[in-house]
């Protein structure tokens, strides 16, 4: 995966920096937890929903772009490798979320 990571495009760069926006105000509100930042992480949420499924789609549209080409017996090599670099980004951007909602866990447990 971290070969992935080194040759990952602008998108997918962008599908990731997003999704540490979401897990960053998570650990400030696990420490210090306030209505204005839980408010804040839901819509930063679903932008990193949103990047997560633009990160996926656009290297699924690449691969498939590179389809036609693939009629050699390294083909399938090629377009396994493609789908999994789309799917990378996906990935990390779904485990911060993971991450930043048990953050939130936390500080809605110190909340009460």
């Amino acid at each position: 995966m971290s070969h992935d990571l080194a040759r990952a495009g602008v998108t997918a760069l962008f599908g990731m920096a997003v999704s540490l926006l979401p897990l960053i105000v998570a650990a400030v509100y696990m420490l210090r937890p306030t209505e204005r930042l839980l408010e804040l992480l839901r819509p930063l949420s679903l932008a990193t929903i949103f990047a997560a499924g633009n990160t996926l789609l656009s290297g699924v549209a690449a691969v498939l772009r590179r389809l036609p080409s693939l009629s050699t017996p390294d083909g399938l090599d090629v377009l396994a490798h493609g789908l999994s670099e789309s799917v990378t980004p996906a990935f990390v951007a779904c485990g911060f979320l993971a991450i930043a909602w048990l953050f939130a866990a936390v500080g809605m447990h110190r909340r009460v």
